[in-house]
């Protein structure tokens, strides 16, 4: 099925479109090379790499992935719950 989605959208030429969420939960995973910024860049890079275009970008940090209950992860989940 999602086979047949990108083919449809390829020969349309349009892009996929994608979200990101990143997160960090403590300053220590930021010191050792998780900072949010890293990993906005690297996502972004990976989706325009592969023909992607990013909608928006979500970022909760400081939240544990213990629960769901993180804001930018609700918004987010609530946006493609439209799709």
């Amino acid at each position: 099925m999602y086979t047949n989605v990108f083919v449809d959208m390829h020969k349309q030429n349009l892009k996929p479109k994608v979200l990101i969420y990143i997160r960090v939960s403590t300053d220590e995973q930021a010191q050792f090379g998780y900072s949010i910024d890293m990993q906005k860049d690297q996502c972004t890079n990976f989706a325009v790499k592969n023909g992607f275009e990013v909608l928006k970008c979500y970022v909760d940090d400081g939240y544990t992935a213990r629960n769901m209950k993180r804001p930018q992860l609700q918004e987010m989940l609530a946006v493609l719950k439209k799709y």
